[in-house]
């Protein structure tokens, strides 16, 4: 069997568990489909509600916000497949052959991932820009496998794999528990394997609530880095890597006040029609830095 597990949040998820029930269909496949909502506003859960329709779809409301992993660990807890498919709820499958594609590779890997693309720009509101920029540039499929890097909009996975791992609980706010989850298969040594197997991405972040979000996952991710056995595989990450070398070399004073002089005009650009993804780097190098200087003291 396989589990498709949907963690919802915000988000109307009607037409992706339609697609999911209709390919297991055409695949002729054992399936459940698994839709928990982490405590939505009320109008995503009644209009989610239609769902339980679908065959062998369990939708279930939970009565309080629990946060990205354990969702997502409660949904792998609660399924009953051996091959576990998960979702971000705010993607599309566009792909006709997408589930028949993962049936294909499964008994060759313990892991197979299939990445994210975006729409075309046209169809992109200017408060959306740097999130889409972002997305289209550093997370589309040739950049995600040169950067080695692990997603968890779209990912399937043995579930007695899972089950060795789990995503770290202690990990609340936004960010960086896919980085740990990924860090982890390979640290163990499971067989991962990417494939061109996208899903689009649809919800796409107001800027200010982008910056927002890129702020909390690299505070998560110095922690991580902080807490974490496997420091080798981290540091392959190139946040991590400038890091490390300006606190070798010195330089966070230096850096931070020359960031401070600039901060408007990054910040400006950020917001702006033409936001330029440097800009974004200066700022989250920025954070860190400021992060490692709190938990120093």
């Amino acid at each position: 069997m396989v589990s498709f597990l949907i963690p919802i949040y915000n988000f109307d998820v009607r037409e992706l568990v339609k697609t999911i029930v209709n390919q297991s269909k055409e695949n002729n496949i054992d399936y459940e489909v698994l839709a928990y909502d982490d405590y939505s506003e009320k109008e995503y859960q009644q209009t989610n509600n239609e769902i339980k329709d679908f065959g062998n779809v369990i939708y279930n409301i939970l009565p309080k916000n629990i946060s990205r992993s354990k969702i997502r660990n409660l949904l792998a807890k609660e399924s009953k497949g051996d091959w576990l498919m998960f979702f971000d709820c705010d993607v599309a499958i566009r792909r006709k052959d997408f589930i028949k594609k993962y049936l294909e590779n499964r008994l060759d890997y313990d892991v197979i991932c299939g990445g994210t693309e975006y729409e075309s720009k046209d169809k992109i509101a200017r408060k959306n820009l740097l999130h889409w920029k972002n997305g289209s540039v550093r997370e589309s499929n040739k950049t995600r496998k040169k950067n080695n890097s692990f997603t968890t909009n779209n990912f399937f996975i043995k579930k007695k794999v899972f089950e060795d791992i789990t995503f770290d609980e202690t990990i609340e706010d936004y960010g960086h528990e896919d980085t740990i989850f990924g860090c982890n298969l390979r640290c163990l040594g499971y067989r991962m394997q990417d494939i061109d197997n996208p899903v689009v991405h649809l919800g796409l972040k107001t800027t200010e609530n982008f910056i927002a979000n890129i702020e909390s996952a690299t505070n998560n991710l110095y922690l991580i880095y902080q807490n974490n056995d496997n420091k080798k595989e981290l540091e392959q990450i190139p946040l991590i890597k400038t890091f490390l070398k300006i606190k070798r070399l010195k330089l966070i004073s230096l850096y931070l006040f020359i960031y401070k002089l600039f901060q408007p005009i990054i910040i400006s650009n950020l917001y702006s029609k033409t936001p330029n993804l440097k800009f974004l780097d200066l700022f989250k190098l920025n954070t860190i830095l400021l992060s490692y200087r709190s938990h120093k003291k």
